[in-house]
């Protein structure tokens, strides 16, 4: 018998031929809702076992290295030195190392690919002041 003398067969229909116990073998293709819950249950695995690796390889420290940090561009008019701003920055870092319990954030001048912060003076800052100003009035 040749590949196109096969007769065709329908999903879950017994076919004729050898018989196990005196019953005949049913076809070896899943049916549609066994089928649709193997599936499931492999997206399900394959779910899980991405949480899982996820879980394993982000759980033992929030940042892998500490984040660099230096001053960038600095305006003078906020009226803070440069001094007072390291102070400010390095209690901000102090303060978030405490709560993590992790060395999180490095102050690190001479890096280039350090985070800069930036004291930018701009119209809102303008605004900021001259609403202060008017307050105190």
């Amino acid at each position: 018998m040749s590949g196109s003398d096969v007769p065709a067969v329908q999903v879950g229909e017994r076919v004729s031929g050898p018989q196990v116990d005196g019953e005949a073998k049913v076809s070896p293709v899943l049916r549609p809702a066994v089928r649709r819950k193997a599936i499931r249950w492999v997206w399900l695995a394959a779910v899980a076992a991405a949480v899982g690796v996820g879980w394993w390889w982000f759980a033992g420290n929030v940042c892998g290295l500490p984040i660099g940090y230096r001053i960038g561009h600095y305006d003078e008019r906020f009226g803070i030195s440069r001094e007072e701003l390291l102070s400010v920055m390095s209690e901000a870092e102090r303060q978030w190392e405490s709560a993590t319990g992790q060395d999180l954030l490095r102050y690190d001048p001479d890096d280039a690919d350090a985070v800069a912060v930036n004291l930018v003076f701009d119209d809102r800052q303008v605004a900021t002041q001259e609403l202060e100003r008017l307050k105190s009035e």
